[in-house]
């Protein structure tokens, strides 16, 4: 996981730093080290999704591995530090998630009708773990 890590790290310097490789006399190494600080702080999220990803939905061996693509899976137990893959708020709540494949077609999502009074929510995050859509009360 490490060298996946390091080279999507590396490959995403190098996509932000190509285009100033024909005039890399005109970057003084201070100028260099900001670009990679920028270039790191960008990619890391990306990687760290996929890594979360990676380990819950694609690899299916993993001890970690949660849900298929495109399917809910309810948690019943409360999470604990012993439980690494993804980063959870809260130890006290139960979780639903699910990785949706948007690449092919559209998911639609619905819930449950859910008594008044009871909290809950359903967050829609990209790799950035930037809300992209949020539903609840």
């Amino acid at each position: 996981m490490k060298m996946i890590q390091t080279t999507l790290i590396a490959c995403l310097l190098l996509i932000t730093v190509a285009p100033l490789a024909a005039r890399a006399t005109d970057v003084s190494p201070t100028e260099a080290r900001a670009i990679a600080k920028e270039a790191y702080v960008y990619g890391l999220p990306l990687v760290m999704g996929y890594k979360a990803i990676h380990e819950t939905a694609a690899k299916g061996e993993s001890p970690q591995h949660q849900v298929p693509f495109n399917q809910i899976k309810n948690e019943a137990p409360l999470y604990t530090p012993e439980d690494k893959a993804i980063v959870l708020p809260n130890s006290d709540t139960p979780y639903s998630f699910a990785y949706l494949d948007l690449r092919a077609e559209p998911v639609v999502l619905s819930t449950p009708e859910v008594e008044p009074g009871r909290y809950f929510s359903v967050q829609l995050i990209n790799l950035y773990v930037i809300n992209v859509a949020y539903h609840g009360r």
